[in-house]
């Protein structure tokens, strides 16, 4: 319900059949739209030039909300129409012919997701349901504020509907049309303050999706510190489900995503909001990773054995490399470039049809445990490479060590102290991190998620699932 009381606001809900998903936006209010199928034109939509002035404007201009039905199906006969929809997404302004236009109508795509969620994630994103147009188009994706995660509604069933006294929807509909022209964003800085890994996008996604939830829970304004900060985490779940699927689509553009606040009275003590489909509280996962991403482990430039994910992702150029998350150090910048430079002379021959000279390498290393970086993650990376070149992961619950040099010798990794790792029966360099991530998946968490996690998402795991927040 947020899109039918906040300006240009813009929600993606996809989850099962049956949740009532397009209901909301025909039955609770007459101030919003439901395109069956999402197919519509450019004029019908946004404006059309062949109209007298003063009739150019579409449905963005007469209702409050536009929901897209099933988005699998969405059709635009004109192909401008996806990009003039990300300019009004971001702005609410467009422009056809000599106009511009401004509107306050809100964008909703809904769908249904034929996979379980957990599938989806191993294989790919969750906005995979959009067509072909629009999928892996991060600037479009970008734009939505908050994702509403559809498999945790339960379907609809009689014992679901109130049986008691309920406001009729001409009163409710008029209520959310009214609220429309309030902002309850103000609440939030009164008792926490978002942290770094915020920008502007995140900002105003957040904020959005805070104010809508206010003017449905709290509409007369008047909430608690512990009110606030359980509307925020919901907002920056939702948000932050977003750049999750973005960060799987174009790498390292979007690695910011570990999204949180602080409290004004107490600014040290930073919390982080997860999702829960992507939570895992053991260092290797046990299902297999996403094509490109490998685990690594070796001793850090502070002399202490870690775990490291080594997210590679392959896309169009001519052999560039480029890595983020390893810092300036010189031993191990030189350690993954190496890795690389044996990817390029060797992939060829391991696996015909990868067409390595073809495409750039971007790497984002991942510290699970904030130790630093590492110069003995070489092997690994060189797998990672390969893997994201091919387009085809690794086995699961692979843990990968070993140093790789230039000249294409191998390396024996070496204990904390100097002392040489020595080797198991079968032949695997083992130490005592890797003794324990090859007996099972590790059950500490790593370092740098140990922020206090949202007590919303907790309470949620505890109960096996939960309901996403009502409000929405």
């Amino acid at each position: 319900m947020v899109p039918l009381v906040e300006l240009n606001y813009n929600l993606c809900e996809l989850g099962p059949r049956g949740t009532g998903k397009s209901h909301i936006y025909t039955e609770v209010s007459p101030y919003s739209y439901l395109l069956s199928g999402g197919q519509t034109t450019t004029a019908k939509l946004f404006a059309n030039n062949a109209a007298r002035a003063g009739q150019r404007i579409g449905l963005v201009g007469h209702w409050d909300c536009i929901a897209f039905d099933e988005v699998a199906g969405m059709n635009f006969r004109d192909q401008n129409a996806i990009q003039i929809m990300k300019g009004y997404m971001a702005n609410g302004t467009f422009g056809r012919g000599t106009e511009s236009f401004n509107a306050e109508a809100s964008m909703v795509f809904e769908g249904n997701i034929n996979d379980s969620v957990a599938n989806m994630l191993k294989t790919t994103h969750l906005f995979d349901p959009f067509p072909p147009e629009f999928n892996n188009d991060s600037a479009f994706f970008d734009r939505i504020h908050c994702y509403l995660p559809g498999w945790e509604i339960p379907k609809m069933r009689s014992d679901l509907i109130c049986e008691r006294y309920s406001l009729i929807t001409d009163c409710l509909g008029e209520f959310l049309h009214a609220m429309r022209r309030r902002d309850f964003t103000h609440h939030i800085d009164r008792h926490f303050r978002l942290n770094s890994d915020f920008n502007r996008r995140d900002e105003i996604g957040v904020r959005k999706t805070f104010s809508g939830l206010a003017k449905l829970i709290f509409p007369d304004g008047k909430m608690d510190r512990e009110d606030v900060r359980m509307l925020l985490e919901y907002a920056i779940e939702g948000r932050r489900r977003v750049k999750e699927q973005l960060k799987t689509m174009a790498g390292i553009e979007f690695i910011d995503v570990k999204l949180g606040y602080a409290d004004v009275e107490n600014p040290m003590e930073t919390y982080v909001v997860g999702v829960l489909e992507q939570s895992d509280d053991s260092l290797i996962p046990d299902t297999a990773p996403q094509a490109g991403h490998v685990f690594g482990v070796g001793r850090s430039i502070a002399d202490e054995m870690a775990v490291y994910r080594l997210e590679n992702k392959a896309v169009s150029g001519n052999a560039a490399f480029r890595m983020e998350g390893v810092g300036s150090n010189r031993e191990v910048r030189d350690a993954l470039n190496a890795a690389f430079e044996q990817f390029k002379n060797c992939a060829p021959r391991l696996a015909a049809g990868m067409h390595v000279t073809s495409r750039d390498y971007l790497l984002f290393c991942n510290d699970l445990q904030a130790k630093g970086p590492s110069a003995e993650v070489s092997l690994a990376e060189f797998i990672g490479l390969c893997s994201a070149a091919s387009g085809r992961p690794v086995m699961a619950g692979l843990v990968i060590p070993g140093i790789l040099r230039l000249s294409g010798s191998l390396e024996a990794r070496r204990q904390p102290g100097g002392c040489p790792a020595r080797r198991e029966e079968r032949g695997r360099q083992a130490h005592p991190a890797a003794d324990e991530l090859h007996r099972g998946p590790a059950r500490r968490r790593p370092r740098a998620d140990r922020s206090r996690e949202s007590r919303v998402l907790r309470d949620r795991r505890r109960r096996g699932g939960g309901t996403a927040c009502p409000g929405l």
